[in-house]
């Protein structure tokens, strides 16, 4: 099988409300609207066709990151449209979409948080995509870094905790053991996903 792990959708509902919220776009907007593949099945199944039977995408958003055109309360709606609309894709056309990355509302740290938990939680998110920045504001700046260190840190079902994609120790009971050479910043991770569960 061809897994092609970085594949950009519209959803077209998503699509459809994007366009309202964020008008042209400039130069960004002319190309997405260029770019029918992302939003037009019919041609989007064609061109998959072209590489086998055995081609697989795991789908994401397309740029522009939702935050940079909409507001906090628009980016959640977006985030939302268009979560579901990727999940609905996987499920009716799981032998072409295994899986999809979610996408968040990232100019509100706690509605992304909100929005991560339902998009893995209930339509089965198997990731998340993160731009470099937030509206120009790096991602381990002040204002979101509690909650970056939150989406970052995980946790799997024999209770390795990783952050970051980095192993840093195992949750036994209620216990933390920290793998040793963890980090200050891994460890500040730990304790505001300790602190959020209570």
């Amino acid at each position: 099988m061809k897994l092609d792990v970085f594949t950009h959708v519209f959803p077209r509902r998503f699509f459809d409300r994007m366009l309202e919220v964020a008008g042209e776009l400039g130069d960004m907007g002319k190309r997405v609207r260029g770019l029918t593949t992302l939003y037009d099945l019919d041609r989007r199944f064609r061109v998959m066709d072209e590489f086998g039977d055995d081609y697989r995408q795991v789908l994401s958003l397309a740029s522009p990151p939702i935050e940079s055109y909409a507001s906090p309360s628009q980016a959640v709606e977006l985030a939302r449209l268009a979560n579901e609309g990727m999940a609905d894709l996987v499920e009716k056309h799981r032998d072409r979409f295994p899986a999809f990355v979610a996408a968040l509302p990232m100019n509100d740290v706690e509605a992304a948080l909100r929005e991560l938990e339902r998009a893995a939680g209930e339509l089965g998110a198997r990731g998340v995509q993160l731009f470099t920045n937030v509206r120009g504001r790096p991602l381990d700046g002040r204002d979101l870094r509690s909650g970056m260190a939150l989406i970052a840190a995980g946790l799997a079902a024999d209770g390795a905790v990783t952050v970051e994609g980095h192993f840093v120790g195992r949750l036994t009971g209620v216990q933390f053991e920290a793998a040793q050479g963890s980090s200050v910043l891994e460890e500040k991770a730990l304790r505001a996903a300790r602190n959020r569960g209570r």
